[in-house]
């Protein structure tokens, strides 16, 4: 009886086309272009999240600052210019760098821990960039700086890593 439970499951009859086990289904290693092309693909859809939890923000900010709808409408293709550089650049230093040094399955395995590991990463990404530790001595501006900046980094991490670990689990 014993024995009977340690073997491993087989595939039900009906669903055996196409079943592959997971070591086949992930690889260990990807080529540079993949990788490159799947965090480009969880960036965007990192932009697209960070840029919709600031963008309620940024209108406030806009219509409190401009003083014409034209203005308004310059700043806010301004932000959206900027936040899509700057998710470019999370792409660029931080996306592709841990894709190229984790490999896919080891995320994989630990996509919660990976996905959470993210969001908090991009809270501290923040807090480090704006010296959230020496708010007291500044005039306020810091915190709502931190404040923007880890709602914008936050969700970006999140999203972004969510669609890769989605990416990686499937074949290239």
């Amino acid at each position: 009886m014993i024995l009977r439970t340690l073997d491993p499951p087989v595939p039900h009859p009906d669903r055996s086309e196409g079943w592959e086990p997971m070591q086949q289904r992930v690889g260990s290693t990807m080529n540079l272009r993949v990788l490159i092309r799947k965090a480009l693909f969880a960036s965007l859809f990192g932009w697209i999240a960070g840029f919709a939890a600031t963008l309620p923000f940024q209108v406030i900010e806009v219509v409190r600052a401009s003083g014409s709808g034209a203005h308004a409408v310059v700043a806010l293709l301004l932000w959206t210019l900027f936040s899509m550089l700057v998710g470019l650049y999370f792409c660029a230093f931080f996306v592709i760098p841990i894709g190229w040094m984790l490999p896919a399955s080891l995320i994989c395995r630990h996509r919660v821990l990976s996905i959470t590991a993210a969001g908090a990463f991009g809270v501290l990404l923040a807090a480090i960039r704006l010296h959230i530790w020496t708010a007291a001595d500044h005039d306020g501006i810091s915190p709502i700086n931190f404040f923007m900046w880890a709602a914008f980094s936050c969700p970006f991490f999140l999203a972004a890593s969510t669609v890769y670990t989605r990416s990686c689990s499937r074949k290239s």
